[in-house]
């Protein structure tokens, strides 16, 4: 059976992905398996190739390509084999540091290997499924000693093939198969062209639901291409700040990144206190990115009168769907911000308003009804609409998505250490984003990524990218350090 034409949202993706403007999500998690290091191709398929063909088998959408990508209409189409060989990447530490590994940390190898990978754009959607797995080996005295190995495996795809929560079900599956695949099994592993499953992919969520007020909300603030701002501006609030007008550049696009380790035994201190004060995590994240934003602006010059930030939202359990399942359906919600800086706790207007995002968020993800990727029907052509958008005003100050927490399987045979989560730059929408993961029972990784040269700051072309991750280092020591306080303020 064919599989079904994409969504109004995949579609979005894809033409997105086509112009140049967005290329691929990175989910990451750093492995200890049992078994002798990854020296070289025939280890890693050994290691990696059972556990990836299952992978494929159990969620389908890794099967398909994509089909007149560069059309108003592009189609998905099932291959009827797929060679594991041209997905699963060796790469080493060395390549994306410099030094030697022990010399660094590994959450500083992850942070450069994910840059490294969302600024790679996928090639030829119509012959070969957008999505790369890289496995970097992580050598270590102890594991060798052990006859275990560790690597950080970054899984790469395309936002056409799923969400963010989509990462983490892929590393679900391929961690339970790892699981269940023992050594005895995996020395018969090899990577020849393999068959694809039948299993069909899930049903697309259109349409949505769309009520007169609403449609008339938007008509009246003028739909496109200002969408969020519009539909969200609360009068009382001064216009945002939103970085530089959106501009694209197919030579100079670039996604810079910055990873921020919290320590478990801080996070379990900060959810506790969330509980306490009725938030959730997405909130108080939200209320410790505006006060480091307002802080670190006017620390290099800058005096934003307030921030829109879009926060995406899982729609999954309204189409029968786990987060357990390879799909795209989340929405986003927009809501806009005070500025407020770092020099005083956190206030109790700042926890009414962290209060209000929890129930905005809560009351958004319980309904498809008025959901603003409904509207996408009305953005046609939707490659016009995107290229419209260029050399004007973004819509957000940037985008939160915390992808929640990754529980995996208790076992014996396979643990996991860290995990990591990312988005590439954005050449049309928000400036920066701030992406979020747990650990169970770890740490949390908060990444912060943005696009080189859109944070409107001041500097020499030439040192322009020296000054913005100088920009960004401050704005990550800030939230930490924030988040720190908040979690111990008997300590502050």
């Amino acid at each position: 059976m064919d599989p079904r034409e994409p969504s109004l949202n995949e579609r979005r993706c894809i033409i997105r992905h086509d112009l140049g403007f967005y290329h691929g999500l990175a989910a990451s998690v750093v492995y200890n398996v049992p078994g002798p290091q990854i020296t070289d191709l025939e280890t890693l398929a050994q290691k990696f190739g059972p556990a990836l063909q299952h992978c494929v088998e159990q969620h389908p959408i890794l099967g398909l390509v994509i089909d007149k990508a560069d059309t108003e209409q592009p189609t998905f189409r099932r291959l009827s084999q797929l060679h594991l060989g041209s997905h699963l990447i060796l790469t080493w530490p060395g390549e994306v540091m410099v030094g030697r590994l022990e010399e660094n940390d590994e959450h500083v190898v992850a942070e450069r290997a994910m840059e490294r990978v969302v600024n790679a754009r996928f090639q030829d959607v119509g012959e070969a499924p957008p999505w790369r797995l890289f496995v970097i080996p992580l050598q270590s005295d102890e594991s060798a000693h052990l006859e275990r190995s560790r690597a950080l495996v970054v899984f790469n795809y395309s936002h056409s093939h799923g969400d963010g929560i989509s990462g983490l079900a892929f590393h679900h599956s391929l961690l339970q198969a790892l699981v269940d695949n023992s050594p005895s099994r995996n020395e018969a592993a090899s990577m020849t062209t393999r068959q694809t499953g039948t299993k069909q992919i899930p049903p697309s969520p259109d349409p949505m639901p769309i009520s007169w007020s609403y449609m008339l909300g938007v008509l009246a603030n003028e739909f496109l291409p200002g969408l969020p701002r519009l539909l969200f501006w609360r009068g009382t609030v001064a216009p945002p700040w939103t970085a530089n007008r959106a501009v694209f550049n197919a030579h100079h696009f670039r996604t810079g990144s910055k990873l921020l380790i919290i320590d478990g035994s801080i996070l379990k201190l900060a959810l506790a206190r969330c509980r306490q004060n009725g938030i959730k995590m997405s909130a108080l994240l939200h209320l410790l990115v505006v006060r480091s934003l307002t802080t670190t602006l006017r620390e290099n010059g800058i005096d934003p009168a307030s921030f829109v930030s879009g926060t995406p939202i899982d729609l999954r359990k309204h189409f029968a769907l786990t987060a357990m399942d390879m799909s795209m359906n989340p929405s986003t919600v927009s809501y806009q911000h005070n500025t407020v800086t770092t020099s005083q706790p956190i206030s109790d207007p700042e926890l009414c308003s962290a209060r209000e995002m929890t129930a905005k968020f809560a009351q958004a993800s319980s309904t498809i009804q008025d959901q603003i990727i409904g509207l996408l029907k009305y953005a046609s052509p939707m490659r016009k609409w995107f290229l419209d958008k260029l050399g004007k005003p973004r819509s957000t100050s940037y985008e939160l998505s915390n992808i929640g927490s990754f529980k995996p399987t208790r076992s014996a045979i396979v643990h996991v250490d860290h995990v990591y989560f990312s988005q590439p730059a954005d050449a049309v929408g928000h400036p920066l984003s701030v992406n979020v993961v747990s650990l169970d029972g770890g740490d949390l990784s908060i990444m912060l990524s943005w696009q080189i040269g859109a944070l409107d700051l001041e500097g020499t072309i030439e040192k322009l990218e020296e000054t913005e991750r100088g920009f960004i280092d401050g704005l990550a020591a800030s939230i930490k350090a924030d988040f720190v306080h908040w979690a111990t303020p008997s300590e502050r």
